[in-house]
């Protein structure tokens, strides 16, 4: 129905009773006759479809004329086209007969998402699924038959599916809970893809083995099929139009239909038929919110209970200092947004002309973030826009500015939309110093925001913000005076090293620290590395910005050389923070030998060198993969137990040959590194790999400290919100675990 609607809206003419007798239907003269079927010659009219409005009927034609035919006669293409064009198809319609049983969903039978069997060569198998009116549904079976028109239940396959269905939930009870079924019949074929052909001699083109994707698939296919024909076309003929109309809410439609109770819809003045199943199902009988008099209480628990787990639903109410702009820059839940755009007010309460400039200015908002190159993904204000016009209601969008952008956002995901892992954006943050001098700072409008890139949906772990490296530059920024930084205390002059830096994000918070000198952000794979340069590049002026005030920003305070930057490391610098590669391999002599030999190359010794130089080492969320947690462990064990002297010292005690290759490579034993430590930040995932990396860290004689909020006056209320990041992350900041490492004094 949504479809039609805006068919019709952008000048599409929509008939129905109008049955094609596609043996009279002719080619002649560059034009399709299309006549209609008819039991005798008396004119048929038809109310359905029509302009209710007028108050009259109106007279289906006995033909159309058409320059070019769209076969899309679903079961009967096959027949259609012989008909029509005189010569057989190249497939075989051959329907396929699915059978479904629908359930009432209650508290011990709700699900929250679909659960899908293994698909097989014929079939994706039976699918157990929840919908939007608190039914649970199971279904397709797929059986091939001959007819074309029989729907009938088979008791068999009802019961066949009861079974799925007690198998997927136990607690369904099929004789109480069955609330319907139904039976379709897919327009399959005799081959595996759809069947899209054109007859340019005749300007036919059939469309045909569009089963069950193809509502999924519509949009897609329509545009194909535009391109198909455009040769067939005059110029002037082919025009793109974007007109969209909103449709009414789901509450007025169920509203609308159970008042006419004659199985159809008013929209916009026309009538339309209600078709699918589980649409009657879901709205006879129920109230103007879409709820089953029995359902309400479940439906209402059903809500309760998802807010409950909804990600970081315990650092919602802290993102109300953040204005909706800085919200929609950092990607923010669209609900955050919503209501920081709404600014605290419930629709309801809110009146008609304070909403129409709510949406005029969330519109506003978002068509000039959607122009920004650094702006979020597309997908993501997408997504934004379709849950604003969620939040208010289709029935109370009033502005203009917002229409434009639904149409906008409509365009964009019908013709620009691609494959969404590769998609790269902009998260944009704007962060204050720590250390204000003289007293003053600028205003949130007049700093230069953090602009981070990344890819949302890439399979590469390290091109995406996670919650430890937010979580873990608000707690350095909020509360790192009150944990001791090694012996030093609060110390004056700090070098830091962070471990897997991924997109740079912490390591360039870290920089509003005026008493950090210099920050290596380290990481391995190409990808990441490229991306962390391009981060660091573009936040040039940010970066110079924190720099200014720090004296000598230029050479690293713990030695007085320059940073390390060489063509090997991949190293992108500026004054105060540089790029890296850095394996952790390297420091663990077990893989080192068997992945390396004992080869010293330049870019393992300035990796070497650099961890020595540092007197601050932090990591966020490092420890997810096994199979390296020694390695890092190796890694943190070297940085504590090596400072620039002690590391030169133990190079002069290595016998190394002409040819380069180290004799032996081993530690050397030297007396615990004071000043140095180690900041993890971990959110709770998988604990069994946190404790293994605890028990690699403690072989190594490293002295390992949980941070709570017992320890540090500030953490409580530093952790309990985010204070920088109002990203969306799948958990909130009390996930996040603060590990503190030393060497064992011992």
């Amino acid at each position: 129905i949504s479809l039609a609607v805006q068919a019709r809206d952008n000048g599409a003419d929509i008939w129905i009773n109008f049955e094609v007798d596609a043996a009279k239907t002719t080619w002649r003269n560059d034009l399709w006759t299309v006549v209609r079927k008819t039991n005798d010659d008396h004119t048929t009219t038809t109310t359905t479809g029509t302009n209710s409005k007028q108050q009259s009927t109106t007279t289906v034609p006995s033909f159309l004329r058409a320059r070019t035919l769209v076969n899309a006669t679903g079961l009967w293409s096959d027949t259609f086209q012989e008909q029509a064009l005189g010569r057989p198809s190249s497939w075989k319609a051959r329907p396929r007969r699915g059978q479904y049983r629908v359930y009432r969903s209650t508290d011990a039978t709700s699900l929250e998402r679909p659960i899908q069997p293994i698909p097989t060569q014929e079939t994706k198998g039976i699918f157990v699924f929840s919908t939007i009116y608190n039914q649970i549904v199971v279904g397709p079976t797929a059986l091939d038959q001959d007819s074309k028109t029989d729907q009938s239940i088979d008791p068999l396959v009802a019961q066949e599916l009861d079974r799925w269905a007690r198998r997927v939930l136990p607690r369904l009870d099929p004789n109480r809970d069955v609330i319907g079924e139904y039976v379709g019949i897919r327009p399959g074929t005799d081959q595996r893809d759809y069947q899209i052909h054109v007859q340019y001699d005749k300007k036919f083109i059939s469309v045909a083995g569009i089963r069950s994707t193809g509502l999924t698939a519509s949009l897609g296919i329509g545009r194909h099929c535009t391109h198909l024909l455009a040769p067939l076309l005059p110029t002037q003929q082919v025009q793109r139009r974007n007109k969209f109309t909103p449709l009414p809410s789901k509450n007025r439609l169920i509203e609308n239909y159970n008042q006419r109770g004659d199985g159809c819809v008013e929209i916009h003045g026309y009538t339309y038929k209600v078709q699918h199943p589980i649409t009657r199902l879901g709205w006879s009988g129920t109230n103007n919110k879409g709820e089953h008099a029995d359902e309400m209480s479940h439906s209402k628990r059903k809500h309760e209970n998802n807010n409950h787990s909804r990600n970081n639903h315990d650092d919602d109410d802290a993102l109300s200092n953040f204005t909706a702009k800085s919200l929609v820059y950092a990607m923010a839940r669209a609900d955050n947004v919503v209501k920081a755009a709404m600014k605290g007010r419930e629709v309801a309460d809110t009146s008609n002309e304070i909403l129409e400039q709510q949406q005029d200015d969330f519109a506003c908002l978002v068509q000039e973030i959607w122009e920004d190159p650094y702006g979020p993904s597309k997908s993501y204000l997408s997504h934004l826009v379709k849950h604003f016009v969620q939040t208010v209601g289709d029935d109370k969008i009033q502005s203009e500015p917002l229409m434009e952008l639904m149409v906008r956002v409509l365009s964009w995901s019908i013709s620009e939309a691609g494959d969404i892992r590769q998609e790269c954006c902009y998260q944009s943050f704007w962060i204050p110093p720590v250390h204000v001098h003289n007293g003053t700072d600028k205003s949130q409008q007049d700093r230069t925001p953090l602009r981070i890139r990344v890819f949302p949906k890439a399979n590469d772990v390290a091109l995406r913000l996670w919650e430890g490296g937010a979580a873990l530059a608000e707690f350095w920024l909020s509360c790192s005076e009150e944990w001791s930084l090694g012996q030093d205390g609060n110390a004056k002059d700090l070098t830091v090293c962070e471990l897997g830096a991924g997109v740079g994000a912490t390591a360039l918070a870290l920089l509003t620290d005026r008493r950090i000198r210099h920050v290596y952000a380290t990481d391995y794979t190409q990808a990441c590395l490229e991306n962390l340069q391009h981060n660091i590049r573009v936040n040039e002026r940010w970066i110079r910005e924190q720099g200014d005030g720090r004296q000598e920003g230029d050479k690293d305070p713990s030695t007085g050389i320059r940073p390390i930057i060489s063509e090997a490391t991949l190293a992108s610098s500026s004054n105060i923070i540089s790029a890296h590669a850095l394996d952790w391999t390297w420091f663990d002599q077990e893989m080192h030998e068997e992945h390396n030999g004992a080869i010293r190359t330049t870019l393992m010794e300035e990796s070497k060198d650099m961890l020595a130089a540092c007197n601050v080492l932090i990591a966020a969320d490092v420890a997810y993969d096994p199979l390296v947690l020694k390695s890092l462990a190796s890694t943190i064990h070297f940085f504590l137990s090596n400072n620039k002297n002690s590391y030169l010292a133990s190079m002069t005690s290595i016998s190394t040959p002409l040819n380069g290759e180290v004799a032996g490579l081993k530690s050397p034993s030297f007396p615990p590194i004071s000043g140095k430590v180690a900041l993890l930040a971990t959110t709770r995932r998988n604990l069994k790999t946190y404790d293994r990396l605890i028990g690699e860290l403690t072989r190594q004689s490293i002295c390992v400290q949980r941070i709570t909020a017992p320890d540090v006056n500030a953490m409580a209320a530093a952790m309990s919100k985010p204070t920088l990041f109002p990203c969306q992350f799948h958990q909130p900041r009390s996930d996040v675990w603060f590990t503190k490492l030393t060497l064992d004094s011992e």
